[in-house]
């Protein structure tokens, strides 16, 4: 309901001077009220949630949640307090026992008004009223024990009596200590004096010596030096300090930094060690494996070779190289977390070609080109690829020493004069392309037998067959070689005709 409503209503009981003068005052009110102040809404809270639980019109909505019926606000607990009656105070006196038990001294305090049945109590503050037990000591033990050449007998019960009246505050007791009638005695004197009788007292009653009473005088006296001597600093004493500081502030730094690098560089030559050693081991357990499986097969075939050579005149080209070893892949020396598929990826050296015939014999091998990253897995799975491309560069030096091999054979046979020499086939090395008449072999068709194995009956593809690319445009290194092969054959074949 408007104000305009009200005053029409109330129109017959108030005045019109004062419906003026109200008006007005209200008119002016509103001005120094000025616009109401908008609420802003918290960062992170949704626009809509904002609308529901708050307006411009009133506070916002408070955080953490309040039970007013348990008395969890203030305004709960003022509902509660003022159904209550309230508690009567009076003026009443007391003693306070602290005082000493012949002290009758009165006063006087304001407290809730007692019930008259509750017994009296003891001054509430009068437990705090703790003292220091000073020990005391008898004649004879003063006498046996506590003797000192720079300190009489007066002098120690006046500095006791002392201890008791002060409760062990030292400072008060050498401000009350008397200069005129003993000698003068520091803070450090009195102290040391007070403990040794403590800690002689101890020993004699108990027979044990303990820490209780420990105070070293000498170093108390050189702490106070010291910082006598820090409090009367010059001003250039402090700035040279601050500058040796820093300066040694800057070294360790300086320390903490070159044992860091010279640590990572160890780390790093040792990672590069172990690594190579790995890498030496399982190119060397790869050799191993693969020369003692031809071991037996071509032990004979060297002997004979060795044997033949020895008995011509002619000299044999020998080729030496590099033994493959696959593929070898970098390293992560990077601090940090990586991820573990990483160590997967192939390096940027190896050619095209290789990468197709890797893609073509996972393809046949049923095998997926990026597995799961476990770390068994990504090992053996290097291991494969690094095989696959160790069996395709010895497939191609096979064919390039079967390629040496027959035009080595067919030059010997050209010199010799030699007669009926079986016709090479393209695949030189099978033991289908020797001559079946045993009296027309020469002396270096052995060379072109092969023995037979357990595996020669086996009809199933190999994995190396696989290398030959599907293009037929395109021909391999081999079958060139082996095509030039044929076309010397038949030259030579020619030649023996006409002779």
């Amino acid at each position: 309901m408007a104000n305009t409503d009200v005053l029409d209503i109330l129109s017959d009981t108030i005045p019109s001077t004062s419906r003026g003068t109200a008006n007005k005052d209200e008119i002016i009110r509103e001005k120094k009220k000025g616009p109401k102040k908008s609420i802003r809404r918290p960062e992170g809270m949704k626009r809509e949630v904002w609308s529901l639980i708050a307006q411009d019109d009133r506070e916002s909505v408070p955080i953490v949640p309040t039970d007013t019926k348990s008395g969890g606000n203030s305004y709960a607990r003022w509902i509660k307090h003022s159904a209550m009656k309230v508690r009567s105070w009076q003026w009443t006196p007391f003693t306070n026992s602290a005082r000493g038990p012949n002290d009758t001294f009165i006063l006087y305090h304001w407290q809730h008004k007692p019930n008259p049945d509750d017994p009296s109590q003891e001054y509430s503050f009068a437990k705090f009223n703790k003292h220091v037990d000073v020990p005391t000591y008898t004649d004879s033990e003063y006498e046996q024990y506590l003797q000192d050449k720079d300190w009489t007998r007066t002098e120690t019960d006046v500095l006791f009596d002392l201890c008791r009246r002060f409760e062990l505050k030292f400072l008060i007791i050498h401000d009350r200590w008397n200069n005129i009638l003993y000698p003068d005695r520091s803070v450090e004197d009195l102290k040391e004096r007070y403990y040794t009788i403590c800690t002689a007292l101890e020993y004699a009653r108990t027979k044990r010596h303990t820490d209780k009473y420990n105070f070293d005088a000498a170093h108390e006296r050189r702490r106070k030096e010291q910082l006598n001597k820090l409090l009367s600093r010059t001003k250039a004493e402090e700035e040279e300090e601050l500058y040796l500081m820093n300066e040694l502030k800057r070294i360790e730094n300086e320390r903490k930094e070159r044992e860091r690098i010279i640590s990572q560089d160890v780390q790093k030559f040792v990672q590069q060690q172990d690594q190579n050693i790995l890498t030496t081991n399982n190119s060397i357990q790869r050799t191993t494996s693969s020369s003692s499986r031809r071991s037996s097969i071509n032990q004979d075939y060297l002997q004979r070779l060795n044997s033949t050579s020895n008995r011509t005149s002619t000299t044999q080209r020998i080729t030496t190289c590099d033994p493959p070893v696959g593929i070898k892949f970098p390293e992560f020396k990077r601090p940090g977390v990586f991820l573990r598929s990483q160590r997967m990826i192939l390096p940027t050296s190896i050619p095209n070609k290789k990468l197709a015939v890797i893609d073509q014999v996972l393809k046949q091998c049923q095998l997926e080109r990026n597995p799961m990253a476990c770390e068994e897995i990504v090992d053996e799975f290097n291991d494969l690829r690094s095989d696959i491309i160790l069996l395709f560069d010895l497939k191609n030096a096979l064919n390039s020493a079967e390629y040496e091999l027959q035009t080595s054979l067919h030059r010997l046979k050209s010199e010799n004069g030699s007669i009926n020499v079986g016709i090479l086939s393209t695949q030189p090395l099978s033991a289908s392309n020797t001559s079946s008449n045993d009296a027309s072999r020469t002396q270096f068709d052995f060379l072109l037998s092969q023995p037979s194995t357990p595996n020669d009956n086996i009809t199933s593809p190999r994995l190396s067959d696989s290398f030959e690319p599907t293009n037929n445009v395109r021909s391999s290194t081999s079958e060139r070689k082996r095509r030039a092969l044929s076309s010397q054959t038949s030259t030579i074949k020619k030649r023996d005709r006409q002779s």
